[in-house]
């Protein structure tokens, strides 16, 4: 049934309940009702819910990853993956574009991005307002419709074992670039999520093939005296940026 305040308006459509006694005192869970109200109108119109597909994965724009990229503020949604074949590819979005708005509107969080794509019509052509490169950039996208289907890949084996103590890591050489082989306990590799079998992909920007390039990338980073340094990482998850502290190895 609905969810009223105290005015008497309608604010959500109620969905679950927790109660400890298994009656109806406890805390209710709700649609928001402009959610529940354009999800009706779509199943009257089309019979089904249409929602915006972009095809990126996003992630927050934390302190560190946002003094890597040279952002003033850890805002905006951080473009991790780009979707193979997507509208987001079609239009020029790339891994590393920080989004601060589309059609005008502030995106502070990936939420926002999310929620603001959803909202909008296959075919629409947004306007992204963007950081790319060290500049703000302006990008119109067509917006897709959400696929039925999606795909995901499986990771190869590794070879060569290579040790970074100062990150934490133990990485090897595979097809599929570099593979994280292990994760030391408790290390900042650990506390951002790191696991083994996540690929590395890009350190600094540059993308790595072998160990000798994570090294040489890591050490161009420290002649630079950056604090952190930035990693493009792809799990079972998809990809995303990871700032990790650089220390003296």
């Amino acid at each position: 049934g609905p969810t009223f305040d105290l005015s008497g308006n309608v604010v959500g459509v109620n969905t679950a309940i927790f109660s400890p006694t298994g009656g109806n005192v406890g805390i209710g869970f709700a649609i928001p009702a402009n959610v529940a109200s354009d999800v009706i109108a779509d199943l009257r119109e089309n019979g089904r819910v249409d929602r915006g597909w972009l095809g990126v994965a996003i992630q927050p724009v934390g302190p560190e990853i946002a003094e890597t990229l040279g952002l003033s503020a850890d805002e905006g949604a951080l473009i991790a993956q780009v979707v193979p074949g997507s509208p987001a590819e079609a239009g020029g979005l790339e891994p590393g574009d920080v989004i601060y708005s589309i059609d005008g509107a502030i995106m502070e969080t990936p939420k926002d991005v999310s929620k603001a794509v959803a909202a909008l019509k296959a075919g629409h052509t947004a306007q992204f307002n963007l950081w790319r490169d060290g500049d703000r950039q302006t990008i119109d996208v067509e917006i897709g419709a959400y696929p039925e289907e999606r795909q995901s890949a499986a990771l190869s084996e590794p070879a060569d074992e290579g040790v970074l103590d100062g990150l934490g890591l133990a990485l090897a050489e595979s097809p599929e670039g570099v593979v994280i082989r292990a994760v030391k306990p408790a290390s900042q590799a650990a506390e951002k999520g790191l696991r083994p079998g996540d690929i590395i992909i890009e350190v600094a920007g540059d993308r790595v093939e072998s160990l000798s390039d994570v090294r040489n990338d890591i050490a161009d980073a420290k002649e630079q005296d950056r604090k952190s340094v930035l990693l493009l990482v792809r799990s079972d998850g998809g990809q995303r940026f990871v700032a990790l502290r650089l220390q003296e190895t």
